[in-house]
């Protein structure tokens, strides 16, 4: 696109935010970061909304949180036994202290997920 050449969007975006400010507090300062404003010549309006993830609508998002979930379970179950297999392959224990702690960071997350994955399934069965 030629630089004198303009083109107009509407973006939509959905995500979930991780508390604290309402999006609507941070929203505009975030257009104005140079990742941003560099590329917009005009920021015309913003709509923020909250989602109903009940609603037949946007259920798909919770599939979606599971799926990853999910994923990142598998992921930490492989990041264990590769950590596990290192402890084990290494002769010297003054490396194995850097090991537990990794492992042990792992096992608590793997415990978490676990915990949410039974959540998810129990409340599916009722």
């Amino acid at each position: 696109m030629d630089a004198d050449k303009t083109q107009d969007y509407k973006v939509t975006l959905i995500f979930k935010n991780k508390g604290g400010n309402h999006p609507t507090d941070w929203l505009h300062n975030a257009v104005e970061q140079p990742c941003f404003a560099d590329e917009i010549e005009t920021f015309y309006t913003s709509e923020v909304q909250a989602i109903d993830r009940l609603s037949d609508k946007w259920k798909w998002l919770n599939d979606i949180d599971h799926l990853n979930k999910h994923i990142d379970k598998n992921q930490t179950k492989e990041s264990i036994e590769q950590v596990e297999a290192l402890q084990n392959n290494t002769h010297s224990p003054s490396n194995w202290a850097e090991y537990e702690e990794e492992l042990s960071y792992l096992r608590e997350r793997m415990e978490k997920l676990e915990s949410w994955h039974n959540q998810v399934s129990n409340s599916k069965e009722t």
